[in-house]
């Protein structure tokens, strides 16, 4: 029943799939997004003021720290580099082949 709110395709039954909570249409919902959709989005930045947690550790963030965003159709989260590493080892681990995937490019290559 789901679809991928990064690229509006259906989510078959038994695929990974990563899901994230947010806030639309006045209430808390959750957004859902293939393996490999959600793991093309990911990206790191570096902090530039002292504003936001990381959702995983609620550790705040100070300026030039590094951090994560995993994102799904626009709704963002900001994760420490190593809490950000344990969830998406997860996703690897859980969308690859058996055996196929070492890395995380080798992973997008494997599910593409």
């Amino acid at each position: 029943r789901s679809n991928c709110k990064t690229c509006c395709e259906p989510i078959p039954k038994g695929s990974a799939r990563c899901g994230m909570k947010a806030y639309s249409g006045g209430r808390t919902v959750t957004v859902w997004a293939h393996a490999i959709c959600f793991l093309k989005a990911v990206r790191a930045e570096y902090a530039t003021a002292r504003r936001g947690k990381c959702k995983g550790s609620g550790v705040a963030f100070e300026p030039g720290d590094v951090r994560v965003s995993f994102d799904i159709a626009g709704h963002r989260t900001w994760w420490r580099p190593e809490e950000a590493a344990r969830w998406t080892g997860r996703v690897v681990a859980a969308a690859a082949p058996e055996g196929a995937a070492q890395s995380l490019d080798q992973a997008a290559e494997a599910l593409e």
